[in-house]
């Protein structure tokens, strides 16, 4: 009967960890784990009313320990257990290299990024090692502290570091202060620096000719003429909702998020006809948007930004090698290319035409 009762509550304590786990994926507050019971409980109530053994089942399930302090405390042990494996796979690790990023969050908090690759007997991985925010000054022997305490307080040795990547910025490139130069001093062996390759592919996008980018200019001006209104913002909602339009709203650009610029500009392609509709109901003149040329500019830039934005989404994602990176740009860049003389000869003909 002991073994029975101690293999019950090894049952119980194992399905509270795997809701625990759902609830921490999906990012979802710790209360949210006395709904699913609840939700479970009144499901089971009618999925398991012709089972001879309803009782038990249903005592099994409340049974089930899953209050916002059970499941902080499970999802605490989880993330501790995966951090521990981690080290220790490093830690084995013949070498590594890291990715160090600086941002701020939405509370102006400098938060430093640190990522690490490395080779465990599963093969490849490339896992989250730290999230370091820092207090103060964000110059190069700031972050670089931050990362060096990260990796003594894991245990990792400096000297397994064989390549850094990082963004240009000259806190972590500097000759003398960059946060790569600091480290390739305090290791025993040359360091190879890269600089991110969807970075380098971001700031390429931004040199855009000046006419196109007045027309970028004009979209945001008229997304914000239509947003920044409280009672214009409304009404267009509600006007896209009369005429059952696929879209509810228009888009905000944010430079810090690289895809915006593409879906801003497709949303405002796809609703152009009830935009300039809305514009001329509230005499916002914009004689722009009737224009040819203008026209031919801004589909322009909508196919520019989207394909961009395709191959921005290529670069994410865990595991993929750089050789598999360097390929979908140098691709890229070939189509892109031949599209671009094609429609240039094509434009030629008509005009001989």
């Amino acid at each position: 009967m002991l073994s029975n009762w101690a293999q019950s509550s090894n049952n119980v304590n194992l399905a509270s960890f795997a809701v625990s786990l759902e609830i921490a994926k999906r990012g979802k507050p710790f209360t949210d784990g006395e709904y699913v019971k609840d939700c479970f409980i009144r499901a089971s109530e009618e999925l398991f009313r012709d089972f001879k053994n309803k009782a038990e089942i249903m005592k099994k399930i409340k049974d089930l320990s899953l209050s916002a302090k059970t499941v902080q405390d499970r999802t605490a042990k989880m993330s501790s257990n995966v951090t521990h494996m981690q080290v220790e796979d490093i830690q084995l690790a013949s070498a590594l290299s890291l990715a160090i990023d600086e941002s701020c969050d939405v509370k102006d908090t400098a938060q430093v990024t640190l990522f690490a690759r490395y080779m465990s007997s599963q093969g490849p991985k490339e896992e989250l090692l730290g999230l370091l925010p820092l207090s103060g000054q964000t110059r190069g022997e700031d972050i670089e502290n931050a990362v060096q305490k990260c990796l003594e307080d894991n245990g990792i040795d400096i000297n397994k570091i064989v390549a850094i990547a990082t963004d240009e910025a000259r806190g972590m490139t500097g000759i003398h202060r960059g946060v790569t130069s600091i480290l390739q001093k305090k290791a025993n062996h040359e360091i190879l620096t890269f600089h991110f390759i969807i970075h380098q592919e971001a700031l390429c996008a931004q040199t855009f000719p000046a006419e196109i980018v007045e027309v970028m200019i004009l979209v945001i001006k008229i997304i914000n003429s239509i947003l920044a209104k409280a009672l214009y913002h409304l009404q267009f909602k509600d006007f896209l909702e009369e005429i059952d339009d696929q879209f509810s709203n228009l888009l905000l650009h944010n430079k810090v998020r690289w895809l915006s610029r593409g879906n801003v500009l497709q949303r405002f392609a796809l609703c152009l006809s009830e935009i300039k509709a809305f514009l001329n109901e509230k005499n916002l003149d914009h004689p722009e948007l009737e224009e040819d040329k203008w026209l031919q500019k801004f589909n322009f830039i909508v196919d520019t930004t989207m394909k961009l934005n395709e191959l921005n989404l290529k670069q994410q994602g865990k595991g993929n090698p750089a050789y598999a990176l360097l390929e979908e740009v140098v691709c890229f860049e070939k189509n892109y290319f031949f599209l671009l003389k094609t429609q240039r000869a094509v434009n030629y003909f008509i005009l001989k035409i």
